[in-house]
């Protein structure tokens, strides 16, 4: 535990609020020079460059949110994905949130009515090409247009590399990279002029641990994904970027700190 403490700049954990705070500031008017960036938010250091500070200073994480954007969020039923999804619509967005845990999902439906907000609940295998291709169809038909993406399903495997099986890593790949560029790829056509994609990565994807291979090689992926479609999409309007969350409490990172194999290298 104090092997990672001393790795993070602040010398603490970071936390759900910080994360959400850093998201909607990227998907914000506030942010709308950025894009094919990735910011790290590390024990609550962010904007970790001077290269995400707007002209007036740090942003406020007031979001300023259109209240008539249109916002998905996948893995939207626990955690980060739960937290950004009630953030937006006490912003003014309406909210598609997505997830494999119809309850869950029903309940963070619950908090966002809760704040005044509107959102619905969409169950979505997000390893199954097909549903997450038709998914961007499906929320225009409810709302009638599409302004954001926040694509943060993950899935983790702990396990020894030479231990993983290709169907597990393949996977894992599936939920979290290749799930990603098909519902930003099925959006872009709803993207009316302007849009943000907002991918949800990690430290891990720029520092390894043991026992994650497969988890650290697909949030690699995500910035690599991100860079690309930026570079693509800019003249369409549609700005591209990446979160990358390091030691967080959440389900995924709280495994990690329990598990003395994965620790032990950090």
């Amino acid at each position: 535990m104090q092997r990672i403490l001393r790795r993070i700049p602040a010398g603490r954990f970071g936390t759900i609020e910080e994360v959400v705070d850093a998201g909607l500031y990227l998907c914000s008017s506030e942010a709308d020079y950025i894009t094919g960036e990735t910011l790290t938010v590390d024990g609550g250091e962010w904007p970790n460059s001077d290269a995400f500070l707007p002209p007036s200073g740090r942003g406020t994480g007031d979001g300023k949110v259109t209240p008539s954007e249109v916002a998905v969020v996948t893995g939207a039923s626990r955690n980060i994905g739960r937290a950004i999804a009630v953030a937006l619509a006490a912003r003014g967005a309406a909210v598609a949130c997505t997830g494999r845990d119809e309850q869950a999902l029903a309940e963070t439906v619950d908090l966002i009515e809760g704040v005044g907000g509107t959102a619905r609940a969409y169950v979505v295998d997000m390893s199954d090409d097909a549903a997450v291709q038709t998914l961007p169809g499906r929320v225009v038909e409810a709302y009638g247009r599409l302004d954001v993406v926040v694509n943060n399903a993950g899935v983790m495997q702990e396990a020894a590399a030479v231990d993983v099986a290709v169907s597990d890593f393949r996977r894992l790949l599936d939920v979290n990279l290749t799930s990603y560029f098909l519902l930003a790829q099925a959006s872009h056509p709803y993207f009316a002029g302007s849009g943000v994609v907002l991918n949800i990565g990690s430290i891990f994807g720029s520092v390894g641990a043991s026992h994650t291979v497969a988890y650290c090689t697909s949030k690699a992926g995500v910035d690599g994904l991100t860079r690309a479609l930026a570079a693509e999409w800019a003249r369409d309007g549609i700005r591209v970027l990446s979160l990358a969350p390091g030691y967080v409490e959440s389900e995924i990172s709280r495994g990690i700190l329990e598990d003395e194999k994965l620790t032990a290298t950090c």
